[in-house]
């Protein structure tokens, strides 16, 4: 059995879930016959760059534009037009791509990306393929680029995820909530005793943690000047080296200043709130850690809906400034109640083992 796992990297956590299902599968099948792809690769040098510099550049600098954009190619009354010129487009910079698929004819396309549902959906309607297509949403939210005809299977985030797939025709059938993917790391037990003595933070104080995305944007260096005189405090910059310089040069003793890292989930571990932007990789990283969430910087859009959802549910909360995101944090240090009942309603609503059961669709017919 040949199974293609396909992502575009266009920001980070397309690129994330699918590798974490590719950890699993070379696990259960032949390493020889799973093959983990980005559809970009097959593309020309400079579509490339449009489509994944070009959605950075505009979400780390005109964010208005991007909230424009989300909401007309979200629009039902626009969605004919839309999808016809994107179909097009897509059709003319990813025929390597297509010719590709049509040459391999994987038995399974586990798909990461809206733009890998429409290319396959395509091939299997003109009955050039014969691939068992299931798609692995990566929001809790859905946008209208995620439908096409011929998905056989959607994963989806949570329930709420499973009902707006439903309202936009999805034959409920077609729909496994399942949660969103996240790398085996984030399973396995952690001395936290151990973690501590190797990041150097007071073992008892309240600890909160920034991560930045990738590419570290948004109002840091402001909630850490605020927050670290009060409690310890992590940062996670990513790529960002400005930012991480500019933290290093505070020198505080409650302060702990990370760059790129491989660990997240031991830094996870000895935290009891995350400040984040909510991706839903990230997001379902945190439920799986038992973090309740702070969102900050949130892109309109698909991590709007997400930042909605999660805080409808009870395990975050989205204040409006760096301030008001202090006055949280502080008031769930002094309140170890509410904690805990956000933690109780985390274990409810996520979901486990996701790679693992993504996979086992696979033996379903």
């Amino acid at each position: 059995m040949k199974i293609f796992i396909i992502h575009a990297s266009a920001g980070f956590g397309h690129k994330k879930i699918a590798e974490s299902i590719y950890e699993s599968a070379v696990d259960i099948y032949d390493k020889k016959n799973v093959f983990l792809l980005d559809v970009l690769d097959y593309t020309p040098n400079f579509f490339r760059f449009l489509y994944s510099k070009g959605y950075i550049f505009i979400i780390s600098n005109m964010k208005w534009l991007w909230s424009i954009l989300f909401f007309l190619a979200d629009t039902k009354y626009l969605r004919l037009i839309n999808g016809n010129f994107r179909r097009f487009i897509s059709k003319l910079f990813c025929y390597k791509f297509l010719d590709f698929i049509k040459s391999e004819q994987p038995d399974v396309i586990i798909s990461t990306h809206f733009l890998v549902n429409e290319l396959v959906s395509y091939l299997k309607g003109k009955e050039q393929i014969k691939t068992r297509i299931i798609s692995v949403v990566t929001d809790f939210g859905v946008h209208s680029f995620w439908l096409a005809k011929n998905i056989d299977t959607y994963v989806a985030a949570c329930d709420r995820t499973k009902e707006i797939l439903i309202s936009e025709q999805i034959d409920s059938e077609k729909i496994e909530v399942l949660g969103i993917p996240i790398r085996k790391q984030f399973q396995r037990q952690i001395d936290k005793d151990a973690v501590r003595k190797k990041l150097g933070i007071n073992t008892g104080g309240f600890t909160s943690l920034i991560l930045s995305g990738g590419i570290g944007i948004g109002p840091i260096y402001q909630i850490v000047n605020l927050l670290s005189k009060e409690i310890n405090v992590i940062v996670i910059c990513g790529n960002n080296e400005k930012l991480f310089f500019r933290l290093k040069k505070l020198n505080n003793s409650n302060l702990v200043v990370l760059g790129w890292i491989d660990y997240v989930q031991e830094v996870m571990a000895v935290c009891d709130v995350v400040v984040t932007k909510p991706g839903g990789s990230t997001i379902s990283e945190c439920l799986v850690m038992d973090l309740p969430m702070i969102f900050f910087s949130i892109i309109p859009g698909q991590e709007l809906q997400n930042a909605r959802i999660i805080t409808q549910h009870g395990l975050g909360f989205i204040p409006k400034n760096p301030k008001k995101i202090k006055e949280k944090i502080l008031s769930l240090r002094d309140n170890t109640g509410e904690i805990t009942a956000i933690k109780n309603k985390i274990s409810v609503f996520r979901q486990t083992d996701s790679s693992r059961r993504v996979l086992e669709l696979i033996e379903r017919r």
